[in-house]
Formats: C-alpha cells, sequence, structure tokens
C-alpha cells in the first residue's frame, strides 16, 4: 500500500464473463484518485491495479453480450459494480449505489495492457473520436450532467467557472457549446489561462488582483450570474462564489478536496441560492457530452498536458503532483513518450 509500495508488474490477462468485454488499453488517465491512492489518503483494496479512466479497443466479448463487437473503440465506466435494483440504480444514478465498487481503487483499473468489465459499463466512441480523448469522457460525463441537468445552463446564461484545472476547463468549453457567457475566475495567472482564452473564455478575472465581485457586478448590470462552477477546490472559492451569484442563483462544487468550509447561510437562505454538490452522470448526459465530441464542438484533447507510455507512470504521477491543472494519460500499447 501506499508510496513506494506502487510498482510495475507481469500479471495474468484478465478473464472475462459471458457478459463482460475485454479491451486492448489504449489510453487511460491520472486522475487525482490515483494519487489519493498513491498517499494512502483514501481507502482502498489492496493490492489492486490503478487507474479508472479508460478507452480503448475491444478485443474479447463474452458469450451473451450484444451491441459490442470485437474491434469496436469504447470507454470504460468507473463502475467496478452495481446492484441495478436500489433506488439509485433505478433512477439512473448507480454512483451512488450502497454495493457499488469502483475501478482502480476496488477492483483492477486501466493502468494495465488489457482490461475487463461488464458490457453493461461500456460506452461505444465510434470511429469520430479519438481514444485519447475518449480517456477523458468520465469527467465530461460528470460535468455535462452538473452543467446541464443540475444547473440548466443554456443560450444566454452567464457563469463564472473557478480555477483553470482541467475540470474547469472541461466545464468553459460544456458552457460555451451551450451559448453560455463565461468568465473565467483565478486565484493568480497561470499558463492555462491562454488555452481558456482559446477555448471562448468571455473575460478572465484574477483573486490577487482584487476587484473581481464588482468586475462580475459591473458585467451582469449588478445582478450577478445566474451559475458558479467551483472546480478550484479551496474555500476561498466557495465563498467568493456565493457573493457572484444572483438572487435564486446555483453554486455547483466540483472538486473533492474541500476543506472545513465557512459559508454564510443567513446569505444563501436570504438569497434562496442552490448548493449543489457535482458527482455521477446519466445516461442522457453521456449521450449530450457524446455528441459534442462528435461534432467537435468541444475538443477535450486540447486538454491533454502529455500522453506516456505506462513504463513512465512515476514521471507522470510526479506531473500531476506538480501541476494540479495537468492532464497526463499513460499509454500501456506504447513504448515512446509522446509529448
Amino acid at each position: 500500500k501506499g508510496k513506494g509500495h506502487l510498482e510495475l508488474q507481469e500479471v495474468p490477462e484478465p478473464v472475462i464473463e459471458e457478459d463482460g468485454v475485454k479491451i486492448k488499453v489504449k489510453a487511460c488517465g491520472i486522475c487525482s484518485t490515483d494519487l489519493l491512492i498513491y498517499h494512502d489518503r483514501i481507502d482502498y483494496r489492496a493490492p489492486v491495479i490503478l487507474g479508472h479512466e479508460i478507452s480503448g479497443i475491444v478485443v474479447e466479448v463474452g458469450s451473451r453480450v450484444k451491441g459490442i463487437k470485437v474491434g469496436d473503440r469504447v470507454a470504460a465506466d468507473s463502475h467496478g459494480y452495481y446492484c441495478n435494483t436500489c433506488g439509485f440504480c433505478q433512477r439512473g444514478l448507480p454512483r451512488y449505489c450502497l454495493e457499488r465498487t469502483m475501478v482502480g481503487r476496488d477492483v483492477n483499473g486501466g493502468f494495465a495492457e488489457y482490461f475487463a468489465t461488464k458490457a453493461s459499463y461500456i460506452t461505444v466512441l465510434g470511429d469520430r473520436i479519438d481514444l485519447v480523448s475518449g480517456a477523458m469522457t468520465q469527467p465530461l460525463f460528470k460535468t455535462t450532467h452538473c452543467l446541464i441537468e443540475h444547473c440548466g445552463i443554456k443560450a444566454g446564461t452567464k457563469v463564472v467557472v473557478l480555477g483553470s484545472e482541467s475540470t474547469s476547463l472541461l466545464a468553459l468549453m460544456i458552457a460555451k457549446a451551450a451559448g453560455a457567457t463565461v468568465y473565467l475566475v483565478d486565484f493568480f495567472e497561470t499558463d492555462q489561462h491562454k488555452l481558456a482564452r482559446e477555448l471562448g473564455a468571455d473575460e478572465i478575472m484574477l483573486i490577487d488582483q482584487g476587484g473581481v465581485k464588482e468586475q462580475v457586478m459591473d458585467l451582469t448590470g449588478g445582478l450577478g450570474v445566474a451559475c458558479v462552477i467551483e472546480c478550484s477546490g479551496q474555500k476561498e472559492g466557495v465563498a467568493l462564489g456565493v457573493k457572484l451569484l444572483e438572487k435564486t442563483g446555483r453554486l455547483l462544487l466540483q472538486s473533492h478536496g474541500y476543506a472545513e468550509t465557512p459559508v454564510d447561510l443567513k446569505y444563501i437562505v436570504a438569497n434562496g441560492i442552490e448548493i449543489i454538490g457535482a458527482s455521477g452522470t446519466t445516461w442522457t448526459a453521456k449521450q449530450k457530452a457524446l455528441e459534442l465530441m462528435s461534432s467537435q464542438k468541444i475538443q477535450v484533447r486540447k486538454l491533454v498536458s502529455r500522453v506516456l507510455p505506462l513504463t513512465s507512470w512515476e514521471e507522470g504521477f510526479a506531473l500531476m503532483e506538480e501541476n494540479a491543472s495537468a492532464s497526463i494519460i499513460l499509454d500501456p500499447s506504447r513504448s515512446d513518450d509522446n509529448n
């Protein structure tokens, strides 16, 4: 377990069941969850192969599998198992199933040449979505669900995205594709801001320069924005986000890194503000996200910093720890470094 106990090993190829598929992994993203496991900061079942943001090519299907065939380009869900019978599963929210297990944490994941899972946990990408982008579908599906279905972002909506992490830029792309006006608010200048401008950010404001609330109010006629997407994981971001909202606005919390955060509950109640915890996705959000990717309305490949061979996993983990905004992909099928 933990740092110093993670290593590259030869293991047998996974064996599929009648309802399963085997994937030759072509891309698997390094996620903050992998770093938490690396440092023993969350529970997990060791020994386990890490990695849950997986895409690849189907090389074997079980005898009962329909609709997926050898050669299909696919992405895998992070579900290791869910019951499919509880209230959450029946509502299309298996993320909250009490029996759910997670790929790369409870069951073997995608930092390997091959990965096996149930066919029902697979999304077929088609030919218009590259496999590196396919490895980013999990955060994309979640963000699409939260912005479009939870927050109702549409043409004309004014939105603040707080932070410049890859999740922030996903939110920026989805909101712009919906026709929203998007103001990116960050704590200080970063290299990501150039990309944010390319992706369509209408304004970029820096907290360390002061006056962010005043700027937002000027841009919105004194009303505030309809939605704040908080991706930084900083308690200061939460406190500021509340103050940037219009009455009845929505604050969407996208990070898992929040420490104890004081908020002005009296202000929230008086102004009818909603605070939403972002997690999971739905079938309809998946279809919307795939449509956006296939039509090139959003290009998540632009967010990828490096694609490394699996043998360079230590370099990838180090890059993620040095720069929280990085998006690093491991490709077990390659032996060379692709910048």
